[in-house]
């Protein structure tokens, strides 16, 4: 056989020539029959001590098939006794002994797959056995399984999920099409895979990483080897016309797969869809063309199953050669049988490759080799291919040779775990074990460690062929087709082998393997576990599991859910349902009626309790079912997690999964029948008595009889706002009498009745219909709002009879506002069509319809103030309301301002009564939080439960002593007079007579279905006129009046908004009119009237009155025009002296409306008749105008027209100002002051309430009118800034209450917060809580707002702060650690608490406070020995400590920790601690008379190992030294003075003891405390344990380093990492070590690489931020100066101007962005950024300037871009009209941009204007566009209409795609 070229890279090695090689080969052939023992032994020796210098480990299987003395050559040869092959044992020592190869170059062959032969490279076939998520399972040769990642199936999918990542990182809609794993893969499917890596796991089980992609399994092919018939594996990398094209994963090579083939592939894979981009598929090569650079495939499955791998046709000259790397696994070839033996056959195939089969792998395993005979010829497949030994692997089993014809396996119906008694054994191997035979087709093997227990050798010794014996399945191999069973009697014998043989329900025997907070783990068996939760652990609460369950306690348990595929089990310990006898639910087709089961309770709601059964089946026992026998459940008798006993009262379809419950567990005999109300009785009035009081109503039973009903909240009263009040009136018990039958709950299944007056009185009128049979059209019927929804109202009859009241029938007045209606209101409607067929009905709430009656409105005011009064007598009786009913309308009370919102002030009424003053009842007054003010009671709220205020009397025109004398009881008034409004409520207005002063009451409904729209809406503040006031009850009840004259001739004068009504006009009167009115005037002729206006507008005069035209109506602003042609504008500050904020100032205004104005100034306006692309100067003049009616009554009032300028100089700081909210973005809240001047109010300057700061876009929004200070001018933006909280004051000073961003959480020291006005503060760890806590940063995060304390203010803009709530509230709860101020506050043994600050030599400093430190002793630490306090007391550990001393002038403070001392557990963990000798001898005894120098030292043996030295032998002749102690302590490393040293032998420190022991090496020393043997085994396992933890610490690369050591070591290790430096920068400013840091960021910028561009950068950007947070501006432009020289200035400037953008300072921002487009004008993206800047910061006009100056710098084709980008800055941040304009104008020019069209769709959408976008639609499928790109914009459409659309709408886009697809057809047809 001829030798194969080696590969690249290896040519320069020796070449062997023929005379070596023949010289080898007789060497070879010498060894190979030379049989004497030298040999053999001398080869032997030099084989082991191979074995031991090879770096190599050969891993032992579980299962060897091979010898014991085996040696590793002679294990991988294809058979036995094959003498001469170059691969055996002996040949290849002959070639290692003439030293011409090492044994590293060897790889030998091999003939099966094991442990020890898979390697990386290795190319295999395999069987997908399980899809997940993420990952694929896969089934390889010899029973082994691999692992594919989601990220290793091809570069194409790669690429869609990094797509799919970074859409979700930005927010955007997930990337189209994504086809998960199920749709590129099925089950059993055959894979060709590549081995990344093969290991083994912490278990020691194997564990193989594969790879589908074919990039890495193709990558070894070159475009020379591929050839027609050969097999290649790809990946969809696009779709064509005419078909796909194949990524192959060679080099340069693409295929492509034509349509015809497609389909064949479909065909047989029974694809449902299409193929689709990334899906891998199977491909075999039918022509090469441009030299195997472009591939024809097919997917032919006949085509696959002729395939064969063929010998090559030579050339007649020039012999072409195979390659080795063309033999892919899953290659058909035809072979010739060269050797057979009992394990395996030996085959050779295409002249010059050669491969095994293994007995596992041949047609019928079950008769093993003996059918094969040498030279047979046979049809095989390669299953798999090392290329690093040249190792084949072929199969002869059918599913391998021709998978197409091949049907489902049979293995497929085993399941895991199941036993099969009747196996039959077919073939036994003595070294492997025995093959059997499981069911007809299947067939498993039992390997010799599954034969039996015994711990013994085990043998088959015993079975016989055909022998029946008993398995359970362990596995299953799907590429095998074999299952791997066992007949162990331990694993026969066990319940549950896995989580599928488990049923939910079924009693469970388990030993408790952990005790946890949340629950227990329980060991089933050995491969299942379980958990029980907290709420199973026992039918009661257990608060302390560890004190009830032991481990390896064994329990009784029952299965509560199984989820086999994510190994999940749950399980209960609750003796109830573990003992219970009642069937078992595990579906919903099981329950029965009148079943009695077992279930628990997971939710209680107000409509009832929600239960579960097993495997998550849910039931529901209505709150009418809480019962048992007639007595209703109380509230809190049952808890969550109670196990009860309940009823099946109903059952539904399984799909519904739905089951009705009830806990009375009889049947009930008299139950109300829906039948029953089909009946003339219906309508009866009856007595109910009442049995249990809802949220939702009253559970009442019917008198006489006791039958059960329900009387709905609603239904109480014809008032909704009473409804609530009159609940709270009854108990259980109490009798109701006169109620109504009205309708039959099925649900609830028993009655329905009603309260309601109006009801009632209908019934007895006759007004009221029976059944649907009565409905007629035009019949007028009462009813009860039940639903509201957008296009219309729903109205219940009685006998649950629905109808529909559409928008357009809801008022006669045209009306968009359904919410008008309430549910419960009761109407009175008209019937306007019947639908038998479908039994429905429309109605009209129309009065003109519903003939409202005569003085209804008089009727329904005093039918309800009679109401409340009945219900203010019985709440007054009632404890809970006694508080609420004392205060008295226009009683003068003190209240507490306790909130501010931008609708009024929440205060506090005495006896914790809530209050509310609305805005525009506080006038000029001024109260802040906390302040107590003098207001008027004007209502008392019963259904809100608080009282209404008002704060200035005068804003209504009040008199409060006038209001509060008593009136006559019936009196009449017929006067007119004029009233102002002083309050708006659905039911009623109140108002206030100018004339006396006094409250009176107005109808705020006119009839039942009144709806105030337009200008019958009223206002507060608003004057009217009112006649006929009557007395009565104390009350003024009057109405208003107003003017019966009709107006025949046009009016002289315009209206004013304050008096301005609308004129009732009849349909007919309307259609007269239209004829009359003149044609409407022509395009051009606008134009021309349009273009007049420039010269008109400005000869109008400052202070001239004019008339004007109502043309459209903003939030903040309503456009007009003045003579027909000239523009205006009316702010809203400008129409009214006072505002309303829950109210438009527009609001009674329409559209067409005339009224009188005055010019009060001029103001710019772009004209949008052309586009402000091609126009750039389309500029006009418009009017600024006032309606304020006094502004308009004085001739002599004229404004000058300011610029912004002269605007802004006429503000002063801590100025107060009116404004108006218009928008907020981006932490700022936007107002106008004026017409034309904008103010700022950042986000922290918007309230002192915490939750407004939070949610200030839904609080401020706009229309809403404040009163705000100045902070400062902003000349440069030309704006205010401006604060609704303080004075205006952007000083610091202490005491001050603020509210905070938290910045930055440094753990161990505390929070960074930033403060208002650019303030930043720091909070250490003793002023978080009045409490200290073990953790005490937990609870707060990054962007959190909490409110703080200013404490000290040490330089300008840094503070000390403090969240105390005892600093920051002032109802606070107890503190229970002060804050203590200074040493003087501590006293010798006072207990307190602390964190540690820091760790040193001296001991272990604890801050107590801000300002207070203490120090512990390493003596006083523990009552153990401690000798390295750093691991055991972090920074940031709580301590309790005692304190010993108080230096009170130093300051100074000695604690201790000890248990002993404080009382509490002490600080060192058990398991660490270390117990010190008691009693320590002293080396001599003290003379009779000799003072004790160390009598102060009772406990000798508390002295740390700083105060320890080693006594040193002394010298002959020396003087002995004595053991002295010094008592005290020192701050520093100094020691005592010399004096005192002189008459003691003082204990020296650790540097006293190093440098004596340099001086007396050799001498003997002896330690003073003797310690016994166990003392010192304990001290030795303490230190080995925490150098052990010392060292995984420093072993784990995720733990964060803590000191500046551990830093140098990690930036030492990974100099070039960017991160690693950051995070060393991070960790000084943590602790405000800004020079450190500083220098940390020089010294990496010296340190890392030059090449290193990015990371660099990193680091430039991160010294950038620390200038630009903690610098001075001088020092952050010098490192900007520095980092442009360095790194690439565009990038620079970007990261620059983001920080400054980041941290709020625009002016520095807009600097640099102005320096930007100047040095970078030819870059797209600085203009665009720079845009999205402007646009966010709400300077709209700036942008527009900015993009036209843009055009001039960049290219034509840059233009598009740029304009797109604006245009949807303009729908993000401006006006969405303007966008739309600017995409018009794009498409216009190119109209073949689909991109453009696909932004402009998404933007569109994003409006929410269906029609827009619906028209939009049908533009883009109309255009002449490809084929592909139609298909997208169609299926867009059709996707839009399913979400938005109907049913309609969805089939007529459907319509529209085949009338596409049918006209493209009909012209390919005709050409």
């Amino acid at each position: 056989m001829e030798e194969e070229d080696f590969p690249r890279g290896r040519g320069n090695q020796k070449k062997v020539t023929f005379l070596e090689t023949k010289s080898i080969k007789r060497k070879h052939e010498d060894a190979l029959f030379k049989d004497d023992s030298e040999t053999i032994e001398r080869r032997k020796s030099n084989l082991e001590k191979r074995r031991s210098e090879s770096k190599v480990t050969i891993i032992e299987e579980d299962v060897d098939d091979d010898d014991e003395d085996e040696s590793p050559f002679k294990m991988f040869k294809y058979g036995e006794g094959d003498e001469g092959d170059e691969n055996t044992e002996e040949g290849a020592e002959g070639v290692i002994e003439d030293g011409l190869l090492s044994t590293s170059e060897i790889v030998p062959k091999f003939s099966k797959l094991r442990r020890r032969t898979i390697s990386e490279g290795l190319l295999v076939l395999g069987a997908i056995k399980e899809l997940h998520e993420y990952e694929i399972v896969v089934n390889l040769p010899s029973m082994m399984t691999g692992y594919v990642q989601i990220t290793d199936i091809s570069s194409s999918y790669t690429k869609l999920l990094e797509k799919l990542g970074d859409a979700q990182m930005e927010g955007m809609d997930e990337v189209q099409g994504l086809p998960n794993l199920q749709d590129l893969y099925s089950i059993g499917e055959l894979v060709l895979c590549k081995v990344k890596s093969a290991g083994t796991t912490k278990s020691g089980r194997q564990h193989i990483q594969l790879t589908l992609d074919p990039q890495a399994i193709n990558s070894q092919l070159s475009p020379s080897m591929l050839q027609s018939g050969m097999t290649v594996v790809g990946s969809i990398s696009s779709k064509e016309d005419h078909g796909y094209v194949i990524e192959t994963g060679v080099a340069g090579v693409h295929g492509f797969l034509n349509n015809s083939d497609a389909e064949w592939y479909m065909k047989n894979s029974k694809q449902e869809q299409p193929l689709f981009v990334s899906k891998p598929i199977k491909c075999q090569i039918k022509e090469v063309k441009s030299n195997g650079r472009s591939l024809v495939l097919s997917t032919n499955p006949t085509a696959f199953s002729r395939a064969k791998a063929r010998k090559q046709d030579r050339a007649p000259k020039l012999p072409v050669k195979r390659h080795f790397s063309s033999l892919l696994p899953g290659t058909i070839v035809n072979a010739t049988v060269t050797k057979v033996i009992e394990k395996n056959i030996k085959v050779s195939f295409l002249n010059s490759f050669t491969g095994c089969i293994d007995q596992f792998h041949l047609e019928d395993s079950s008769a093993g080799t003996s059918l094969y005979k040498e030279k047979q010829m046979v049809k095989a497949c390669i299953i798999f291919s090392c290329p690093n030994s040249k190792s084949l692997g072929l199969s002869l089993m059918p599913q391998h040779v021709d998978p197409v014809n091949q049907t489902q396996s049979p293995l497929q119906d085993l399941k895991i775990g199941e036993i099969i008694k009747q196996s039959t054994i077919l073939r036994i191997d003595k070294r492997l074990g025995m093959l059997v035979q499981l069911h007809e087709e299947s067939r498993g093997f039992v390997y010799l460690p599954h034969l039996s227990d015994k711990k013994d050798k085990i043998t088959t010794q015993g079975y016989k062929v055909g022998g029946i014996v008993k398995v359970r399945v362990l596995d299953i191999n799907l590429m095998d087709k074999l299952a791997s069973v066992s007949m162990k009697v331990s694993i026969l014998k066990q319940p549950f082998l896995g989580y599928y043989d488990i049923q939910p329900g079924v009693k469970v025997e388990g030993t408790v393997s952990a005790v946890t907070d949340k629950g227990l783990r329980i060991q089933i068996s050995a491969h299942v576990t379980g958990f029980v939760p907290n709420l199973h652990m026992a039918d009661v609460t257990i608060h302390k599991p560890s004190s009830k369950f032991q481990i390896d306690q064994a329990l009784q348990l029952r299965v509560l859910v199984v989820d086999a595929n994510k190994r999940r089990l749950l399980l209960t310990h609750k003796k109830s349902l573990v003992e219970s006898t009642l069937p078992v639910i595990t579906s919903y087709d099981q329950p029965e009626v009148d079943m009695l089961l077992h279930a628990y309770i997971v939710t209680i709601k107000d409509f009832g309790y929600l239960v579960r059964f097993y495997n998550d089946v849910t039931g529901l026992i209505h709150s009418s079912e809480l019962c048992i026998g007639d007595e209703a459940v109380e509230e809190g008798a049952y808890a969550v997690g109670q196990v009860v006993k309940c009823r099946v009262t109903k059952t539904y379809p399984v799909e519904d999964r739905r089951i009705s419950l009830s806990l009375n567990l009889t049947k009930k005999p008299t139950e109300i029948k829906e039948a029953d109300y089909i009946n003339p009785k219906m309508g009866q009035l009856t007595d109910v008595k009442v049995t249990r009081v809802t949220d939702h109503g009253l559970d009442v039973t019917l008198q006489p009889g006791g039958a059960r009903a329900f009387l709905p909240k609603m239904h109480l009263s014809d008032f909704t706002e009473n409804c609530g009040p009159m609940l709270a009136c009854y108990e259980r018990n109490d009798i109701i009498s006169n109620v109504m039958h009205w309708s039959f709950s099925t649900r609830r299944n028993h009655a329905v009745v009603t309260q309601k007056p109006m009801l009632i009185q209908a019934k007895q009128n006759n007004e009221l219909i029976k059944g649907f049979n009565e409905l007629q059209s035009d019949a007028v019927v009462m009813g009860v709002v039940k639903r509201v929804m957008k296009y219309g109202v729903f109205i219940e009859l009685p006998n649950n009879l629905v109808g529909l009241a559409p928008k357009s029938a809801m008022s006669d007045d045209f009306t968009t506002n359904s919410d008008a209606f309430q549910v419960g209101q009761t109407l009175r409607a008209n019937v306007t069509e019947v639908d038998v067929e479908k039994s429905r009905f429309l109605l009209s709430l129309q009065s003109s319809m519903c003939h409202p009656k005569k003085g209804e409105d008089r009727l329904l005011m005093e039918q309800y103030f009679n109401e409340r009064d009945v219900i203010s007598k019985k709440l007054a009786t009632k404890e809970a309301w006694k508080q609420l009913l004392k205060p008295k309308i226009c009683q003068q009370v003190e209240v507490e301002v306790s909130q501010s919102t931008p609708v009024g002030l929440v205060c506090q009424l005495p006896n914790d009564v809530n209050g509310f003053i609305d805005s525009c009842y506080i006038g000029e007054n001024e109260a802040e939080e906390g302040s107590k003010v003098s207001a008027y009671v004007l209502n008392v709220d019963l259904k809100e439960k608080f009282v209404e205020l008002c704060l200035d009397p005068q804003t209504i025109h009040l008199d409060v002593k006038v209001s509060q004398q008593q009136l006559s009881k019936k009196s009449k008034d017929s006067d007119v007079a004029e009233a102002t409004v002083a309050m708006v409520k659905d039911d009623f207005i109140m108002v206030c007579l100018n004339s006396s002063g006094r409250i009176a009451y107005i109808p705020g409904r006119r009839h039942l279905n009144d709806i105030r729209v337009g200008d019958d809406c009223l206002a507060v503040g608003q004057t009217i006129n009112v006649i006929k006031q009557r007395f009565i009850n104390n009350r003024v009840f009057t109405e208003q009046f107003v003017s019966q004259k009709k107006n025949t001739t046009k009016p002289s004068a315009p209206q004013t908004v304050e008096k301005a009504v609308p004129k009732k006009t009849s349909k007919k009167e309307l259609k007269n009119q239209a004829k009359k009115e003149p044609k409407k005037e022509s395009r051009k002729e606008r134009k021309m009237k349009t273009e007049s206006a420039d010269i008109n507008a400005e000869g109008l005069q400052l202070g001239q009155t004019v008339t004007a035209v109502v043309k459209s109506i903003l939030e903040c602003q309503m456009n007009v025009r003045v003579n027909d042609v000239i523009m205006g504008r009316v702010h809203a500050l400008e129409v009214r002296h006072f505002m309303t904020p829950t109210k438009s100032p527009f609001k009674g205004m329409q559209v067409g409306q005339e009224l009188k104005a005055k010019v009060i100034g001029y103001l710019q306006v772009k004209d949008h008749h052309y586009l402000p692309i091609t126009h750039t100067h389309g500029v006009k003049m418009a009017v600024d105008l006032t309606l304020i009616q006094s502004k308009l009554d004085d001739d002599d009032f004229k404004t000058e027209d300011l610029t912004l300028e002269k605007q802004l100089l006429s503000y002063k700081p801590e100025q107060t100002v009116t404004c108006m909210v218009q928008k907020y973005v981006q932490n700022v809240l936007w107002v106008a002051v004026t017409g034309t001047l904008q103010g700022k109010i950042f986000q922290l300057n918007l309230s002192k309430n915490l939750s407004e700061v939070q949610k200030p876009a839904k609080l401020f929004k706009p229309g809403v009118v404040k009163k705000a200070k100045v902070v400062k001018i902003d000349m440069t933006h030309k704006v205010l800034e401006l604060t609704f909280v303080g004075t205006g004051s952007s000083e610091l000073t202490p005491g001050m209450i603020l509210n905070g961003f938290i910045t930055r959480i440094n753990p161990g020291v505390g929070l960074v917060i930033q403060l208002p006005f650019s303030h930043h503060g720091r909070v250490s760890l003793t002023d978080l809580r009045d409490r200290f806590i073990k953790d005490p940063l937990t609870g707060f995060k990054k962007k959190q707002c909490v409110r703080c304390c200013v404490m000290a203010v040490p330089k300008k803009d840094n503070a000390v702060l403090s969240l105390r709530a005892s600093d920051t509230w002032k109802d606070h709860a107890a503190v229970i650690d002060k804050d203590i101020s200074s040493a003087e506050d501590l006293a010798v043994g006072d207990i307190v608490k602390g964190y540690v600050s820091s760790c040193t030599k001296v001991g272990v400093f604890v801050s107590l406070s801000r300002k207070v430190v203490g120090r512990i002793q390493m003596k006083n630490l523990s009552e153990s020995f401690v000798k390295d306090p750093g691991p055991l007391f972090p920074t940031g550990m709580l301590l309790t400590v005692a304190v010993l001393s108080v230096n009170k002038k130093s300051g100074k403070i000695e604690l201790s920790s000890a248990s002993t001392a404080t009382g509490a557990e002490d600080p060192v963990p058990a398991k660490l601690r270390v117990k010190r000798k008691e009693n320590l001898k002293r080396k001599r005894n003290l003379s009779e008379g000799e003072e004790d120098i160390d009598s102060g030292l009772e406990e000798p043996e508390t002295l740390s190992d700083t105060e320890v030295e080693v006594i040193q032998k002394p010298r002959e002749g020396a003087p002995v030294a004595r053991l002295n102690v010094d008592t005290g302590f020192s701050w520093d490393s100094s020691h005592a003075p010399e004096a005192k040293r002189s008459k003691k032998t003082v204990l020296r420190n650790e540097e006293e003891s190093s440098s004596e022991e340099s001086d007396v090496e050799e001498e003997e020393t002896v330690v003073k405390e003797v310690k016994s043997k166990k003392e010192k085994e304990a001290i030795a396992k303490a230190e080995e344990e925490l150098l052990f933890q010392t060292e995984r610490e420093l072993m784990d690369e995720d733990k964060t380093p803590q000191t500046s050591d551990e830093y140098d070591r990690l930036v030492l290790s990974s100099p070039n990492s960017s991160l690693v430096w950051i995070r060393y920068m991070a960790f000084y400013l943590q602790s405000a070590e800004i020079d450190k840091a500083r220098a940390v960021a020089e010294r990496a910028l010296k340190t890392m690489s030059f090449r290193e561009e990015s990371e660099k950068l990193n680091v430039w950007v991160s010294f950038l931020n620390l200038e630009n947070l903690y610098g001075t501006e001088e020092s952050l432009l010098k490192v900007f100066e520095r980092a442009l020289k360095h790194c690439e200035p565009i990038k620079v400037f970007q990261n620059m101007v983001n920080i400054y953008v980041r941290t709020e300072k625009l002016e520095q921002a807009e600097q640099l962005y102005n320096t930007m487009v100047k040095r970078f004008n030819f870059n797209k993206d600085v203009w665009i950024s720079y845009g999205y800047f402007l646009m966010k910061s709400g300077r709209h006009g700036a942008a527009h300037k900015l993009m036209q100056r843009s055009f001039k710098s960049l290219t034509q084709k840059e233009h598009v871009d740029v304009i797109t980008k604006f245009a949807q800055m303009e729908f993000k941040f401006a006006e969405a009209e303007r966008g739309k304009t600017m995409f018009e104008n794009v498409l216009s020019n190119y109209p073949k941009r689909t991109d453009i069209w696909s932004v402009y769709l998404d933007m569109m959408i994003k409006e929410a204007d269906v029609e827009a976008v619906r028209h939009l639609f049908e533009r883009v499928i109309h255009l002449s566009l490809s084929a592909k790109k139609m298909k997208f914009f169609f299926k867009r459409y059709l996707e839009f209409e399913k979400k938005s659309g109907t049913d309609a709408s969805v089939v007529e886009v459907k319509r529209k795609a085949v009338e596409y697809v049918e006209s493209k057809m009909e012209v390919v047809a005709d050409s």
